[in-house]
């Protein structure tokens, strides 16, 4: 799937880069997924008067900062205190671990996506749970620039909904050509050309890494709905997460 196809579910809010639905994605019984249920995201932070209007005329009416604390310390989400959305601050990663996370990240894409599956499953269930209990609407959901973190639940969404897995690939894949312009303003501030290609390099979703996650995710537990229910997702809370992701 290539990325023209994926514009039509982009959103373009001010100063949103990373904003995509991930309604219409076909699933392998033939279904859709429903559009304006979930939108994932980069950061919120930089969001104009103009791009919250549009936000909340699209329906949105649970947001779930996946960010650190200290992220979210230092670019408070806009819409925190706002009357006509929930807000939830719930980080996906662990402070605690951030060093040890980074290194990973950098070493082996494949092997951070299962770090985080296996030691933040409390934190990845309590997300889901935010999303079942979400208020009738949309839920938005985002980390830094929308890419890893939210690329994972992302990835866990789809999969839940038996998206193809080279459609989800390709939805991980769209984040890298969403943010070429901010990652390359960046990167021009390496002067070190040797650090700029190290850095360069985390900025990439290669596709072939969200298939390997996948194909690895269905090995060990079944695919998304083994893991959920490994996560501690009963059997009527998995249901009720895919009802709100299909059409």
């Amino acid at each position: 799937m290539q990325v023209e196809i994926l514009n039509g579910r982009r959103l373009k809010w001010d100063h949103l880069a990373n904003a995509r639905d991930l309604g219409g994605y076909p699933t392998l019984a033939g279904g859709r997924m429903r559009f304006r249920a979930f939108v994932r995201s980069d950061t919120l932070s930089n969001l104009t008067e103009a791009g919250t209007q549009a936000l909340l005329a699209y329906g949105v009416r649970l947001i779930v900062d996946l960010r650190y604390p200290q992220e979210v310390a230092e670019r408070p989400n806009p819409l925190a205190q706002h009357p006509s959305v929930r807000y939830h601050h719930l980080s996906l990663l662990d402070p605690a671990q951030r060093e040890e996370e980074t290194r990973l990240f950098a070493r082996d894409r494949v092997a951070w996506h299962f770090f985080v599956l296996e030691q933040r499953r409390e934190a990845i269930a309590c997300v889901m749970r935010l999303f079942i209990e979400a208020p009738e609407g949309g839920v938005l959901f985002h980390c830094f620039v929308g890419k890893d973190r939210t690329g994972l639940v992302a990835a866990l969404l789809l999969d839940l909904a038996d998206v193809p897995h080279e459609v989800i690939a390709a939805d991980y894949h769209a984040s890298e050509h969403y943010l070429h312009t901010l990652h390359q303003q960046w990167l021009s501030t390496f002067e070190d050309p040797e650090m700029r290609a190290r850095m360069a390099a985390l900025t990439t979703c290669p596709p072939e890494v969200m298939l390997q996650v996948l194909d690895e995710l269905e090995a060990r537990y079944g695919g998304a709905y083994g893991y959920l229910r490994e996560a501690g997702l009963d059997e009527a809370e998995v249901r009720a997460l895919r009802a709100r992701l299909l059409a």
